[in-house]
Parts: structure tokens; C-alpha cells; sequence
């Protein structure tokens, strides 16, 4: 068996020859090791600590939801924000007359992980507009005094990386993503939440259990 020194200490993201050319040069069967991770259109990456990564669960539950995201960091700079009317279709409810947009990042463990379009009915993100510009929305939203959810569901797509989201999350163009529509409506009926979130798809989990 031969063996091969690597002159430095590899850190996060650093990148290695693929997994065959190290095979076929040190006459071996397979290369395997847990800080090597190979991803289409990169090549083979070295990841930190040795760790792969863990993807994060979608869950059908608010409360899960707000426990799975709450060690989730905001980049409060967002990407795009603005105030207008929402341009969708929805098939229960009614939209309100305009909407407050942020688009912005979402990291962790230093890695953008996903973007996300947040659009809050004008009159909700007014009554806590700074909450809502430096933290989650969801527990935000929650928190809000008087609030009552009427109905809420997601949407889950498979779609492909465009040229804008390759740019805004350092992730191959035309790779697989996941991505989520989170529809709320309040007691009234009125559509106060839509978030539209894309997802890496190495990092996203979506687990259904059976009824039986």
C-alpha cells in the first residue's frame, strides 16, 4: 500500500483532486475519508472537522419549525428589500393591499445555506419593523400581541440553480435545489406571511411519516 503526505493541514473548503485520479495515482481501490465530500461542479471539497454536513429537516409543524431555525443566523444586510404589492396566485384567502419585502441570506456554521423573499403584509411588519429586520421572522411573528394564525401550509418543489442564486450562495449553476412556499393567513382570512425559500439541496431533508 503506498502513502502520500499532505504538506499542509487542509481547511474548510480548501479543494482536492477527485476521488479516481487519487485512486488511480496511489494504486488505490477507493478513497474514503469524512473530510472529503465530492459536489457536482466543484470537484472534491475538504470539509471542516471532518464533518459532513448535516441537512436540515422540513417540518409540518410550526413548533418544530421555530425549534429547528432558532440557532439560524440572518444576514441582516439584505439582498433586496422594498414595499409593494404581491405578485401570486393563492388558491385560500385573500392578499392584503401591500406587502413589505426582504430578501436576504440565511447562515450556518458560516455557510449561506439558503435565500429566502420574506414578504410580510405591510401593517404586520410595521408593528415590529426592526424585530423583523434583524431576526427570524417566524418567532417574531409569533410573538406578536393579539395575533391569531387562521391557516398556514407549504408548498415543496425540486428546481434547478439559477444564474442569480449561483451568485448569491457560491452554489453550482443548474444544480439541484429545494424549494419551499410558507403561505400564513390570519383569522380574517388575509395572507400576512409568504416566504419563498430556496434551499441548497445538500443541505435540506424532507421526512414524511406513513399513516397507517
Amino acid at each position: 500500500m503506498r502513502s502520500f503526505r499532505i504538506k499542509r493541514t487542509p481547511i474548510d473548503s480548501d479543494k482536492s483532486p477527485t476521488v479516481n485520479p487519487l485512486s488511480q495515482s496511489y494504486a488505490a481501490v477507493s478513497v474514503e475519508q469524512p473530510w472529503l465530500m465530492p459536489e457536482r461542479g466543484r470537484g472534491t471539497i475538504v470539509t471542516a472537522n471532518g464533518e459532513a454536513r448535516k441537512p436540515l429537516r422540513v417540518e409540518t409543524a410550526f413548533a418544530d419549525l421555530l425549534d429547528l431555525y432558532k440557532d439560524d443566523k440572518p444576514e441582516v444586510a439584505p439582498i433586496q428589500e422594498g414595499t409593494g404589492e404581491l405578485d401570486i396566485k393563492i388558491d385560500r384567502g385573500r392578499l392584503a393591499a401591500s406587502y413589505y419585502t426582504l430578501k436576504r441570506a440565511h447562515t450556518r456554521d458560516g455557510m449561506r445555506y439558503c435565500i429566502i423573499s420574506l414578504n410580510l403584509s405591510t401593517i404586520i411588519f410595521e408593528q415590529a419593523e426592526d424585530a423583523f429586520r434583524s431576526q427570524l421572522a417566524l418567532p417574531v411573528l409569533f410573538g406578536l400581541p393579539g395575533l391569531k394564525i387562521g391557516h398556514a401550509w407549504q408548498q415543496l418543489t425540486i428546481a434547478k440553480c439559477d444564474a442569480e442564486m449561483a451568485v448569491e450562495m457560491d452554489y453550482p449553476l443548474g444544480d439541484p435545489i429545494a424549494r419551499v412556499k410558507r403561505y400564513l393567513l390570519d383569522e380574517r382570512d388575509e395572507l400576512i406571511y409568504y416566504a419563498d425559500v430556496r434551499y441548497r439541496s445538500d443541505c435540506i431533508q424532507f421526512d414524511m411519516d406513513f399513516k397507517i
